[in-house]
C-alpha cells in the first residue's frame, strides 16, 4: 500500500493531532508533577504510531497540528524547535511505513527489530544532535546541558516507544491480518460456489 497525500492521510493526521492534544490536556489537568515529562513520552508514542500506520504526510500533519494545539491549550508560545524536530522524526518513520506493512498484516519479527533500530537512531539524531544544535543557534542555550538533557530524553523515549508502540503495532497487525484472511476466505467461498454452479 502506497502512502500518498490524500483525504485518508489528512483525516488520520487530524485525528492524531486531536488525540495528541486531548491527552496533553487530560494529563496536564490530572498530573501536577511530571506532567510535561509524561506528555512528551505519550505524544511521541502517538506520533510514531500515526507515522507507521498512515505514512509521512499524516505524521507531519499530526505532529505540527498537535504541537500547535498543545501550545494553544497551555497558553504558551509554540516551541518551534521541538515542533520541527518532531516533524522530521515523524516523517522519517512515516517513510518506512510501507516497509513495515502494519496495515497489511505483514509486520514480522524482523520488521519489529528494524522499527526499533530506526526509532533508536532517530531518537539519537533528533534529541542528542538536532535539538541541542537548534537550541544553541536559535535560543542561545548551553549546548553541553542541552546534549545532557537530550541523552536523558532519548533513553526514556526509546524505552516507551520500544514497549508501547511495538505492542500496539503488533496488535493492529494481527487485527489487519485476520481481517484480510477472513476477506480472502469469503472471496474464495464465493468463487467456489460460482464454479460449483
Amino acid at each position: 500500500m502506497k502512502y500518498r497525500f490524500g483525504i485518508a492521510e489528512v483525516i488520520a493526521g487530524i485525528l492524531g493531532a486531536f488525540l495528541f492534544s486531548t491527552l496533553h490536556m487530560v494529563l496536564t489537568g490530572f498530573l501536577q508533577e511530571g506532567s510535561i515529562w509524561c506528555c512528551d513520552r505519550i505524544e511521541l508514542v502517538i506520533i510514531i504510531l500515526i507515522a507507521a500506520l498512515f505514512g509521512p504526510y499524516a505524521a507531519l500533519i499530526s505532529t505540527l497540528a498537535g504541537c500547535f494545539c498543545c501550545s494553544f491549550i497551555s497558553g504558551v508560545p509554540i516551541d518551534l524547535v521541538r515542533a520541527v524536530c518532531l516533524g522530521f522524526f515523524s516523517v522519517i518513520i512515516g517513510l518506512y511505513a510501507q516497509k513495515f506493512g502494519v496495515r497489511e498484516g505483514m509486520f514480522t519479527q524482523e520488521n519489529i527489530i528494524e522499527f526499533n533500530v530506526l526509532q533508536m537512531l532517530m531518537n539519537l539524531i533528533v534529541f542528542v544532535f538536532l535539538m541541542p544544535l537548534f537550541s544553541f543557534f536559535l535560543e542561545g542555550s548551553l549546548i553541553y546541558y542541552s546534549i545532557e538533557e537530550g541523552i536523558e530524553i532519548m533513553l526514556y523515549n526509546i524505552i516507551f516507544v520500544s514497549v508501547i508502540d511495538s505492542v500496539l503495532m503488533q496488535i493492529i497487525n494481527m487485527v489487519c491480518r485476520r481481517h484480510d484472511e477472513s476477506s480472502t476466505d469469503h472471496r474464495e467461498s464465493f468463487f467456489s460456489k460460482l464454479i460449483s454452479k
